[in-house]
């Protein structure tokens, strides 16, 4: 009797065996491909825990002990506010802040994805993902952008009509620099920076890209790269449009990652600033901080400063601020909006929401 050699090439096999092999297969192809989806979709589930929230809440903040009292008396409809990590870097990547003396480095971490998540703790926040107009912090995102773009500081800039067109006709605010004015990258962006600098943010757009259009295109590029979801710029001053929108969230996240930046860090921790003469000031201009001049206001607080702040006042978004605060050696982030409506030059939302934020926190 001839014995057959079940899965061999050799022999013969009747109909059933053919049917089971064939069954085996499709139960192994099943497995194969079932095993496969579920490592996709656990991976996908993954990456959609984490863009959930780009301002996930730490675990571990640093060695340090933060508290806060109630913020039930800040004004502003919206807000947020973050503590930076202690001794930790930021990096551009999808995992988490990396401590300095983690064997594996920046670059590798770097390469691992494209993506930029940010492992802050949230102190308290109101409304942090709800849609705002983002009125002059728009110019946060202006000012990063030309610094990545073009980031020699000296170079020489002549001021065109053209620069000064795109804003006349919404009466947007300026710094005061007139058409046919030589001023340098530097004078722009702190012009942008500390005043509502409509023309600053126009020069720099115009002279790093060639046109607005072209740089709003690079600003919302750069959005999407830092993990800004819920935000979309259609210009570089902040002009109210409809299809203009952000939440303090993504204003907070813009915040952190461009202070990364030195040069950035630098312009938005200026309270003052003299540009190179212009028309009318041969000793050059000074600008000072829309924060700094309010009356009554002072950077030095107890225990620490508020380092900077880039403030804006609109119809839509009322008074908004984005600041950066030390306090006992470790770094804070507030961000508020839709505050009281109009501008001020006495004490404002802004300052007394920044202030309050201030005096809410302990560090231990």
């Amino acid at each position: 009797m001839k014995k057959t050699h079940f899965f061999s090439f050799g022999g013969t096999r009747d109909w059933r065996e053919w049917l089971v092999a064939f069954a085996l297969a499709l139960v192994f192809f099943v497995l194969l491909y079932g095993g496969l989806s579920l490592s996709d979709r656990s991976r996908t589930k993954e990456m959609d825990a984490l863009a959930a929230s780009t301002l996930e809440v730490a675990r571990e903040a640093g060695d340090v002990e933060v508290t806060v009292g109630p913020d039930e008396t800040l004004q502003s409809m919206k807000y947020i506010l973050l503590q930076r990590p202690v001794n930790t870097r930021r990096f551009e990547g999808r995992g988490r802040w990396i401590r300095a003396d983690e064997e594996q480095t920046l670059a590798e971490k770097i390469e691992e994805t494209e993506f930029h998540w940010l492992h802050h703790k949230v102190l308290f926040e109101r409304e942090q993902d709800a849609r705002v107009a983002p009125g002059s912090l728009t110019k946060l995102m202006t000012i990063l952008v030309a610094l990545e773009q073009y980031p020699n500081l000296d170079a020489e800039v002549e001021l065109t009509a053209e620069m000064f067109a795109l804003f006349y006709d919404q009466n947007a605010a300026i710094a005061g620099l007139s058409p046919g004015d030589v001023v340098t990258v530097r004078d722009l962006l702190a012009g942008a920076m500390l005043t509502p600098g409509a023309e600053c943010a126009s020069a720099l757009a115009i002279y790093t890209a060639g046109s607005e259009q072209a740089f709003v295109q690079r600003m919302n590029e750069k959005a999407a790269q830092i993990g800004m979801t819920s935000t979309h710029y259609t210009n570089v001053t902040g002009i109210e449009s409809e299809q203009d929108y952000t939440t303090v969230s993504d204003l907070a996240l813009l915040l952190d990652y461009a202070l990364s930046n030195a040069d950035f860090k630098e312009i938005f921790t200026l309270w003052q600033y003299t540009t190179s003469p212009v028309y009318g000031y041969a000793d050059g201009m000074t600008l000072t901080s829309t924060l700094y001049g309010k009356e009554g206001f002072t950077p030095v607080m107890s225990g620490g400063a508020i380092l900077g702040a880039k403030t804006g006042t609109t119809e839509q978004s009322g008074q908004c601020v984005a600041a950066l605060f030390e306090k006992d050696g470790v770094e804070f982030i507030f961000v508020s909006a839709e505050g009281q409506p109009g501008y001020s030059p006495t004490h404002t939302t802004q300052v007394d929401d920044l202030e309050k934020a201030f005096g809410l926190v302990t560090v231990s």
